[in-house]
């Protein structure tokens, strides 16, 4: 499971090194903090070449999903934000498995849905 990228990164890893072109990226560690309501996601760039992930050099990123609150601008209360519980959102209706289905098929697709939704990452979740 990746996110083919709508946009393929161009990595320059330097010292003589050729150019990669990394169309895709791929959960490799999620932690959930359930007390603290926060989700972090690791991701790192790279292809699937022949059925096999491989790794490019560009370095990974470590994203954060929690509950967003309240943006009040009192100077333009039109131009507020309303609270986002993305992290709620996620944990409680996402990640709930249907009888039957592998639990991991869903929280992935739910962990690669998130990534894609904040746009995080722009791309097609690859199953």
């Amino acid at each position: 499971m990746s996110i083919t990228l709508t946009t393929p990164l161009t990595f320059d890893p330097g010292h003589g090194l050729p150019v990669e072109v990394l169309n895709e990226a791929k959960i490799n560690a999620f932690r959930v903090d359930i007390i603290g309501k926060t989700l972090m996601i690791d991701t790192q760039y790279g292809n699937t070449v022949g059925g096999t992930w491989v790794s490019g050099s560009a370095p990974g990123h470590t994203h954060l999903i929690e509950n967003k609150p309240a943006q009040i601008n009192y100077a333009d209360p039109d131009n507020s934000l309303e609270a986002d519980p993305v992290y709620d959102t996620l944990m409680g209706t996402s990640l709930t498995s249907a009888a039957g289905s592998p639990l991991y098929g869903e929280v992935g697709v739910s962990l690669y849905q998130v990534l894609v939704d904040e746009g995080i990452y722009e791309g097609t979740i690859e199953v």
